[in-house]
């Protein structure tokens, strides 16, 4: 048989929060706040109840009475329909006695997510004209909500968005952190995220957020370490006399990337539909029809050199995956044997690992762009470089390449002893 009672448990200022208790009696205790608080003196231990000594004590205990008989009635309703008793069942009992939100509104944190992903998103304003974000973050906030979904079942219990503070961020940190095992660079975008969701429904849509959602803590992790194929390595792999036709074209894809700065998805569906001639220049047009976004690459010597071989194409058709695995034999078969420092995925944990690695093993499509960035920095202006690469500040830009404060100083040294050069 179920036994229904109550507990307080400290919260500031001398005053205990009152907890309603159902046992199951078969093991299972669930636990839900009433809502109530009260002082320890004025605490009935014996009958688990506020003190009837005045008249706000005796409506609250009064009220609890009332709780206790509305969730025993509950109880055998729920055992005749088959209901699975849960926590979730505990609060939604709790929530409908005294009048509360119901776990199917609209202010449920996984239902206003679903609007977020489906109504907000695609015509959330972006700096300058654009509308909409990208699918990458479309994708982060769909991961997200299967996070905080398996969060839910983790807890037992389901959370509104007012429920979103930093003691909840902590929570789902740790969640994400022990059970998911993710690193700190993934746990703190979807806490970034989701704090940008809540602040964003509180301005906007009016829903209630918590008091002190502002408050939350975001961090990008550490650094991640930063592996590049260097202008040397790039030329090592381009002479390699060692490779077959098909690793010949995953090569001729690799040094596009390194010289386009494109992600290996959009890199992969270039055709010769994207080579144009825009005022008088011939350029990769990388366009967006949809949002109306001009991008224009230029045919750097690199790029010419691989479209020649080609007839002025783009090499043949590989797929994303097939591209990836041959990357790394490309790269072994160039002697891109050395060590290096570096992450790779254990198989057995599915975490990355830092450590000491052959350098062919640290190869993959990731690594292009960055390599892009990298090799052409000091070479051309930041802001031309970010218009390839995407970044919408120089900030962004910098940090992606773990460039620091006196790296400004160094560019600037070259500059001068370049013009230098130049006026004398």
């Amino acid at each position: 048989m179920p036994t229904v009672t109550y507990e307080i448990n400290i919260l500031k200022n001398k005053r205990y929060a009152i907890h309603a208790r159902l046992s199951d009696g078969v093991g299972r205790i669930f636990r839900r706040k009433t809502g109530f608080t009260i002082t320890k003196s004025n605490w009935d231990i014996k009958n688990g109840l506020p003190k009837a000594n005045d008249e706000l004590e005796k409506r609250k205990r009064n009220k609890l009475i009332e709780l206790r008989e509305e969730i025993y009635n509950k109880y055998d309703l729920a055992l005749l329909d088959e209901v699975e008793i849960t926590k979730i069942w505990l609060d939604e009992v709790v929530d409908t006695f005294f009048g509360m939100r119901k776990a199917t509104d609209d202010d449920r944190l996984l239902i206003y997510l679903d609007h977020y992903i489906e109504s907000i998103l695609p015509y959330k304003p972006q700096k300058g004209k654009k509308k909409g974000v990208s699918k990458r973050t479309v994708q982060k906030y769909h991961t997200l909500k299967e996070k905080l979904s398996s969060f839910e079942k983790h807890k037992a219990k389901q959370y509104y968005i007012k429920d979103v503070s930093p003691k909840f961020a902590i929570e789902f940190d740790k969640y994400l952190t022990e059970e998911e095992k993710l690193g700190p660079s993934t746990t703190g975008g979807y806490i970034a995220a989701l704090k940008t969701m809540c602040l964003y429904a509180g301005d906007k849509d009016d829903k209630k957020n918590h008091p002190k959602v502002k408050n939350i803590g975001v961090y990008s992790g550490e650094r991640k370490i930063k592996t590049i194929l260097s202008l040397d390595e790039l030329e090592t792999i381009k002479k390699c006399d060692k490779l077959d036709d098909s690793q010949k074209i995953a090569r001729d894809w690799l040094l596009l990337g390194c010289n386009t700065a494109q992600r290996v998805s959009d890199l992969l569906g270039l055709t010769k539909e994207n080579l144009k001639v825009v005022s008088g220049s011939e350029v990769i047009d990388m366009s967006n029809e949809k949002t109306g976004k001009e991008l224009y690459i230029p045919l750097f010597d690199e790029v010419r050199e691989v479209l020649d071989k080609y007839d002025g194409e783009f090499p043949p058709k590989i797929s994303d995956q097939h591209f990836n695995r041959q990357l790394k034999k490309v790269a072994e078969l160039a002697g891109l044997t050395g060590n290096e420092y570096g992450e790779l995925n254990n198989p057995k944990t599915n975490r990355k690992e830092k450590g000491e690695y052959p350098k062919w093993k640290l190869v993959s499509s990731h690594i292009m762009r960055r390599s892009f960035a990298t090799n052409y920095y000091g070479k051309y202006p930041t802001p031309l470089l970010m218009q390839i690469t995407k970044h919408s500040t120089e900030r962004q830009f910098l940090e992606y390449i773990h460039k620091d404060a006196i790296d400004h100083v160094k560019q600037f040294e070259y500059e001068i002893q370049k013009n230098k050069v130049i006026s004398n």
